[in-house]
């Protein structure tokens, strides 16, 4: 088995697709600096492209991914690469992810829902 080559952390916040004859909604359940996995009652299929919105909870934006691919898809599941992303968004990708993995536990970070947040 080949190791990941960018860890993942947990997440769960709404994202908007859009594609060729697709515009839908899903939940971002794990994150890293390459891609996501998505949870969606829309069924994508493997090789489709498609622009991100994602709304992540702790940030005033919404991260703009202008260009996704779907890697692979099984039922409601899917796991997506982001190709293309503005400079400032990859670096609000990296800090999130990073920070998460460092541990420092902040509003910054965090991406589960108050609920199900540790505390």
């Amino acid at each position: 088995m080949v190791p990941r080559y960018s860890p993942r952390i947990r997440a769960h916040f709404p994202l908007i697709f859009l594609g060729d004859g697709i515009a839908a909604q899903g939940t971002v359940i794990n994150l890293s600096l390459p891609g996501c996995t998505v949870a969606s009652w829309e069924p994508l299929q493997k090789g489709t492209y498609l622009a991100l919105q994602l709304k992540m909870p702790d940030l005033d934006t919404p991260m703009i991914v202008p260009l996704a691919a779907v890697r692979w898809a099984t039922g409601r599941l899917c796991g997506l690469e982001f190709i293309r992303m503005a400079p400032a968004d990859q670096r609000r990708l990296a800090t999130v992810v990073l920070d998460s993995l460092n541990q420092r536990p902040s509003a910054e970070t965090s991406f589960l829902p108050e609920a199900t947040r540790g505390t």
